[in-house]
């Protein structure tokens, strides 16, 4: 009977070592886990991002695309002869709204100034002038530096010839006193294809006539 009893006593004692040693190892499993528990990440500690060597390129690029071209162009010059020197100026008359050249408005009334200017290195420009307003201003064409002129001799007339970057060739007679008459017949002959998309000529021929500038 004592053997048993001190058999029962060793079995006891070694049931609590078990437990003892069972909630230790798990109270060490519980800190280790605490340990390992995931943090939020702080921006700050992530790495900073490297440059790729081709970013610079695709900006630049990019903006290149987008850039707007300039355009590096010079008038067609021309050195004139001693009779074209002589008309160099500025030739100014005074156009009624019903005609089409004058450029109003459908119901608008009075009257316009075509001006036409012959420069002295053979380029040429034209502006219509109503009240308070501009018409038109051949210098707003992307091209307007090609116009030129010339004077020509067709049977016994001299003609101040405007030749235009868009194919177009107007003419005025040259009179004795260096005022300049709008050939409108020829001009709508010689430019028949505009004439007959609507492009507006005058009704009828204009003295133009020098004026100071």
């Amino acid at each position: 009977m004592h053997q048993f009893r001190l058999y029962r006593s060793q079995y006891v004692l070694h049931v609590l070592l078990l437990s003892t040693v069972g909630l230790i190892g798990c109270s060490n499993s519980n800190e280790q886990l605490k340990n390992h528990e995931i943090k939020p990440v702080n921006q700050s500690d992530l790495p900073a991002p490297v440059p790729s060597e081709h970013s610079g390129n695709l900006l630049s690029i990019a903006g290149k695309a987008t850039a707007p071209k300039v355009l590096d162009e010079k008038p067609i010059g021309r050195i004139l002869n001693q009779e074209e020197k002589t008309l160099v100026g500025r030739y100014k008359v005074t156009i009624s709204c019903k005609d089409p050249i004058a450029r109003c408005t459908e119901n608008e009334k009075g009257s316009v100034d075509f001006i036409l200017n012959l420069l002295p290195n053979g380029t040429v420009y034209r502006f219509i002038k109503g009240l308070g307003a501009i018409k038109l201003d051949s210098r707003n064409s992307p091209h307007y530096f090609r116009d030129h002129w010339g004077i020509t001799q067709i049977n016994q007339s001299k003609y101040v010839v405007i030749s235009y970057s868009t194919g177009m060739r107007v003419f005025y007679r040259v009179e004795p006193n260096h005022s300049l008459l709008m050939d409108t017949s020829r001009n709508k002959l010689v430019n028949l294809k505009a004439y007959r998309a609507g492009y507006p000529f005058a009704s009828q021929n204009y003295y133009l006539k020098r004026v100071p500038e």
